[in-house]
């Protein structure tokens, strides 16, 4: 198995089920709060280390399939469990893995000649990395 790999094998389950299939793109985001600490007669800020937070954002092509689960999460009263594959779900691929609520959902316009959607989904609670 290479260490590198190519992003057409990403994978992402929402809610227990694959929707790699209407993806185009998935834009993950990690960030981690910190605090100033600034002590007088220093000439430096210090910092504390604090919470950390997933987001991502995705989009793809508008199918009924897709519609349905997002609604569905997006007016749930409980947040949904995602998993995140960077380079495919198979033996011994990194996986990230929480629960998240749909912040966001866009069932856009048609481009052209076909209907596209966007979504972002917010992490509700600790983020996992682990393997498949």
């Amino acid at each position: 198995m290479s260490d590198f790999g190519h992003s057409i094998d990403s994978d992402f389950d929402l809610a227990g089920s694959s929707i790699k299939g209407y993806l185009e793109g998935i834009d993950p985001t990690f960030t981690r709060g910190l605090a100033e600490i600034r002590i007088i007669g220093t000439a430096y800020v210090q910092k504390l280390a604090g919470h950390y937070m997933g987001a991502f954002a995705l989009d793809g092509d508008f199918h009924p399939t897709l519609d349905a689960a997002l609604w569905t999460a997006f007016t749930g009263a409980a947040p949904v469990a995602w998993v995140y594959y960077p380079q495919g779900n198979s033996e011994g691929q990194i996986k990230y893995s929480g629960t998240c609520w749909v912040s966001q959902y866009k069932p856009g316009p048609a481009a052209g000649e076909y209907v596209k959607t966007s979504f972002s989904l917010e992490c509700a609670g600790e983020v996992s990395r682990g393997t498949v």
